[in-house]
């Protein structure tokens, strides 16, 4: 007796042993699988063994664990004829690999050799003669009359943005500059009918404008032109009072000055054909004392066109006090002859 008292004893403690290593494989195990934060778990939908008829279990269902790697989506092909890694990225894609990109690009020469140098020449040509804008590089200019004897002048040059031209009529040349487009306006007060334009744009060939203007004898004129900041002004007096612009009095200041050099003018206009009041109209300069004429001469192109006569010019010089002066006006009296109005 005991001697099998040992030997039950002895087999309860292996199998306790045994069960005990059980459990702990089936704990590790299971702590493994917990632990793992790059993997899945897939559990396979059970499927069912069928029994033979009768049996009191008629199903038995298997569970099967399976692994399932997780894995970095791919961006989506680009559209087809493209490379795939010329496309839209979204910030979270992965950058496109040098590779891909000149794979991609391996076919252009081969398509561009299709072209053949005729076809390159003949795309080339094609563009020359267009602007940035895709208009024809053609260059004209146009002349219209306004009403008041005003001309209209209007300069197109796509090709040619932010160009200085020229504008000369009667003996008075103002400048000015093109447009970003290459386009130009101004108006000029009409000072001889016909009316005579001529138009140069920077390094280029001049143009001749011609306009009849009919309603040039109702206004005396007298235009100033001068180039730099010479800045002569025309003031009108009637009966000791200086008459400003509006209705009646005129004055249009013409010319760019930021274009150089500059060339600038003033225009005065006395509408004497519309005039009932007799009376005299006496008219005189008036030069700024500037930091850029004084202590030196100004210079200035005086061209005169009264009803039923033809234009008269003349050139002025005149002396400028020195720079402690500067900010006041040199007033000269007796260089234009007065306007008479007499009764219609």
């Amino acid at each position: 007796m005991p001697g099998k008292r040992k030997l039950a004893l002895l087999i309860a403690v292996v199998l306790a042993g045994a069960s005990a290593h059980v459990i702990q494989n089936i704990s590790q195990t299971t702590a493994a699988v917990t632990r793992a934060d790059s993997r899945a778990l897939a559990v396979a939908a059970p499927r069912p063994t069928p029994r033979p008829v009768g049996d009191s279990s008629v199903f038995v269902t298997r569970t099967r664990i399976a692994q399932v790697e997780t894995e970095t989506p791919r961006p989506a092909p680009a559209a087809k004829g493209l490379p795939e890694a010329i496309g839209i990225l979204m910030p979270t894609d992965p950058l496109p690999d040098l590779a891909d990109l000149a794979e991609g690009a391996r076919g252009l020469p081969i398509r561009l050799a299709a072209l053949g140098d005729a076809g390159i020449r003949t795309i080339i040509e094609s563009q020359r003669d267009l602007s940035p804008f895709g208009l024809p590089c053609d260059e004209n200019a146009t002349i219209a009359t306004r009403p008041d004897a005003i001309l209209r002048i209007h300069v197109e040059a796509p090709c040619r943005p932010y160009a200085i031209l020229t504008v000369a009529h009667a003996g008075i040349t103002i400048s000015g500059m093109t447009s970003h487009i290459g386009s130009f306006d101004t108006e000029f007060p009409a000072l001889e009918s016909p009316a005579n334009v001529t138009v140069r744009v920077e390094n280029g060939a001049p143009t001749i404008l011609g306009a009849e203007v009919p309603d040039i004898d109702r206004f005396e004129r007298v235009a100033l032109g001068w180039e730099g900041d010479a800045e002569f002004r025309i003031v009108a007096s009637r009966d000791g009072k200086r008459l400003k612009p509006g209705t009646t009095l005129r004055e249009m200041r013409l010319g760019d000055p930021a274009a150089t050099p500059a060339r600038m003018a003033e225009v005065f206009s006395y509408p004497v054909a519309d005039e009932t009041d007799p009376g005299i109209i006496r008219l005189a300069l008036e030069v700024p004392v500037t930091k850029g004429n004084c202590g030196g001469e100004a210079r200035a192109r005086l061209v005169r066109k009264s009803p039923g006569f033809d234009p008269e010019a003349a050139d002025l010089a005149v002396a400028v006090p020195d720079c402690s002066a500067v900010g006041e006006y040199l007033v000269l009296k007796n260089l234009l002859r007065d306007v008479r109005i007499a009764r219609n």
